[in-house]
């Protein structure tokens, strides 16, 4: 009976897959570099409002007029087909003058954000031996060793350049941009994506959701995480007008849902982690109500996070998947009208295999990797061949050349969709047990009061690992209460060690759960947990200036003793940049149980760290 239900998946699944077939072709030559379709666009709306940002825009016209000229100046310094060109500027309108710039130049643009540390921005701009830097007065000054290669967007003389459109020099299959992301070997890698790539991705999502030139879309994600690229290239080639978030609409819950109303935005593409913040730190969220569809996606989306998101809009709700070496999004489901969760259909010209571990493809509904081919695969990694052939194997079938080999866990559904059931790396071993920690969050957040969850495997003395479990809830929850919850379902190799409540779960700036940010157990235990909203105000400074030192000290990379940090230290000097301030901010939130002001939550606020003991002293005190 067993092998007959199993056949019938099987060809269910290989039926819906035939169906879909005739719109997943496209040959190559009928690609097109992504930059020629925003200039039709230019031609079919050139008074429309392109991009936006508080107050100022630019038209379509005067977008194409500005980065034409930009990429005149490109030019004149010798760049080619399939050369980087490095951009580093604040969140501008000069922003997207850049990427469409270089674009049209024929170059390939690395994006790099402002807040990375100087010793990995100096090394992606020489890892990937780009030839152009194009940043702004804000940022000129950090490349001064590159000056002769770096071009300040700011700089009027720039626009005198002609504003026709250039002559082509690229074609579908030279690179449009290269990302970094993080590698297991400690250095960034380059992930390397052709114009047909980006092109399919264009196709494929507009097959899916409906987005048209009525549409305002917000631009929220930072400029290098790839989903950048579906909230600024697809856009403009379909006519739609951007709103640019800016850093602190990316920081502050609240400022970002004013800036959806303000903009009338009714396409949000967001990640669960930053969602979620959106719903724990505004009561009614009006800022939700008119949106028309939610794209979700960057991390696993949880069956109660989806059923909050249905109670604020009726908006149409898309999960999204995809890792960067396949272009951003490879599959879509809708779950409008539905409430389990799977990462659904893959778009055109995408193709899915679920293998074993023995790289055989699996069926009737088995778990394997997925694997991932098609158009918008990915040339490879930059400057790293072995890796490149380590991920990117040989296919399968006899479609397509090679497939990229994610590490994620899945398996296909019954009505040809697919699941994803977490990382195969981040599987862990606890006593001799293999556990998926998403296991454990899903059903810590199946206990009533609890908002947003995390698991993780931290080393204990002699290198024994515990499971910690940090949750979010508006109420005080008896810890003993939630694990009753846990043991009706898990064994007792997966109930957490400790269990940490916190007021907030510390993101990326790409709106990803940070998990280096969270407290580690012996800084908030249980028992310290329980106790610190009610003795908070009973501490000594001395106990709050050595907790925050504390903070600083697991927060900052290379400071490894609280001997190292001076009170009269500017906070620049001991490395709290933006990135890491906010990362204090949610340690000491959840310490000491109040919440940081508008102001205070900029780092420019404090320009010692004296001033930020004080502060938080004062907030304990009053």
């Amino acid at each position: 009976m067993r092998r007959n239900n199993s056949h019938s998946m099987v060809s269910r699944i290989r039926q819906l897959l035939q169906q879909i077939q005739p719109w997943h072709k496209t040959k190559n030559n009928e690609y097109r570099l992504i930059y020629e379709l925003i200039e039709e666009q230019v031609e079919k709306t050139p008074n429309a409002i392109a991009v936006e940002l508080k107050g100022s825009y630019l038209t379509y016209r005067e977008l194409n007029s500005r980065s034409n000229q930009l990429a005149w100046k490109i030019r004149k310094m010798g760049v080619q087909p399939n050369d980087i060109v490095c951009i580093m500027v604040k969140r501008s309108l000069q922003m997207f003058v850049a990427l469409l710039g270089v674009l049209k130049a024929g170059a390939a643009f690395l994006p790099v954000d402002p807040d990375f540390p100087e010793e990995r921005i100096v090394y992606m701009v020489e890892d990937s031996n780009a030839k152009v830097i194009i940043s702004d007065a804000e940022m000129e000054y950090r490349f001064l060793s590159f000056k002769d290669k770096v071009i300040c967007v700011d700089e009027p003389d720039i626009y005198d350049h002609d504003t026709s459109n250039l002559n082509k020099v690229a074609k579908a299959s030279d690179l449009a941009y290269v990302i970094y992301t993080s590698g297991s070997t400690g250095k960034p890698k380059g992930v390397m994506i052709e114009h047909k790539s980006v092109v399919n991705l264009l196709y494929g999502i507009s097959d899916r959701i409906p987005l048209s030139e009525h549409n305002v879309i917000l631009a929220l994600t930072t400029i290098s995480f790839d989903i950048f690229i579906l909230e600024t290239l697809i856009p403009l080639a379909l006519g739609l007008r951007v709103a640019i978030a800016d850093e602190n609409d990316q920081k502050n819950p609240k400022s970002l849902c004013n800036l959806i109303m303000k903009s009338s935005a009714d396409i949000l593409q967001i990640t669960p982690s930053r969602l979620q913040m959106l719903i724990n730190h505004n009561k009614n969220l009006e800022c939700l109500k008119n949106l028309k569809v939610v794209m979700i996606g960057g991390e696993p989306l949880s069956e109660v996070l989806l059923e909050q998101v249905k109670g604020y809009t009726n908006a149409r709700i898309f999960n999204m998947y995809g890792p960067t070496e396949t272009t951003v999004w490879s599959t879509v489901a809708d779950l409008t009208q539905r409430n389990s969760v799977d990462i659904g259909m893959p778009i055109r010209n995408t193709q899915i295999y679920i293998i074993n571990e023995n790289s055989k493809p699996v069926t009737g509904g088995a778990e394997g990797e997925l694997c991932i081919g098609g158009d918008g695969l990915s040339r490879g990694y930059l400057n790293r061949p072995e890796l490149t052939a380590q991920k990117f194997i040989t296919d399968l079938s006899a479609f397509h050349e090679k497939i990229y080999r994610t590490g994620d866990l899945a398996r296909w559904l019954e009505n040809g969709n697919i699941e994803c059931l977490g990382r195969i790396d981040n599987q862990v071993k606890i006593r001799g047990y293999r556990i998926e920690l998403e296991e454990i969050e899903n059903c810590i957040l199946k206990f009533g009061a609890v908002k947003q969850a995390v698991v993780t495997a931290i080393d204990g003395k002699e290198s024994i690992k515990y499971l910690c479990a940090y949750f979010v809830s508006d109420d005080e929850i008896s810890v003993s209460d939630l694990r009753e919850h846990l043991v009706k379902s898990l064994p007792n190799y997966m109930l957490p060690a400790y269990f940490i409540r916190i007021d907030s779960i510390p993101q990326t700036l790409n709106g990803k759960i940070d998990r280096k940010a969270l407290p580690p157990p012996g800084l908030i235990s249980e028992q310290s947990n329980q106790k610190n909203h009610q003795n908070a105000e009973t501490l000594k400074s001395e106990d709050i200036e050595l907790k925050i030192k504390e903070m600083i000290r697991d927060t900052v990379d290379g400071i490894t003793a609280i001997e190292q940090i001076d009170v009269n230290n500017q906070l620049t000097e001991v490395g709290i940049n933006s990135i890491t301030y906010i990362k204090i901010v949610v340690l000491i939130e959840g310490q000491f149980n109040f919440e940081f002001g508008e102001a205070e939550l900029n780092n420019g606020r404090f320009s010692i760290i004296k001033e930020l003991i004080d502060y938080v002293e004062s907030m304990i005190k009053n």
